[in-house]
């Protein structure tokens, strides 16, 4: 999924975005199945309610943990990198 993401973002194309998002949606559903058959198999049965929804409310946590990190990662890093200024 990774290698999706990366190659279909290296050129501005909506060609190559529409074929990269096609794929990406079409593995979101096996790797998520991938998981939820693995949870089951490993947790007994009577403590699976409470492991998924500890494991649910550790991705949601982590959505504005990454939202909050990401903004510094941008400006210090990726935003110099790019700025037409830094080439000058």
């Amino acid at each position: 999924m990774w290698t999706i993401c990366i190659f279909f973002t290296i050129q501005a194309s909506i060609v190559l975005l529409t074929i990269g998002l096609f794929i990406y949606l079409c593995l979101v559903p096996i790797v998520e199945a991938a998981e939820q058959t693995i949870i089951q198999t490993v947790i007994l049965p009577e403590r699976q309610g409470r492991v998924f929804g500890f494991a649910q409310s550790i991705e949601q946590s982590a959505s504005p943990l990454t939202a909050f990190a990401i903004g510094p990662i941008a400006q210090f890093v990726f935003i110099p990198f790019i700025d037409n200024r830094c080439w000058c």
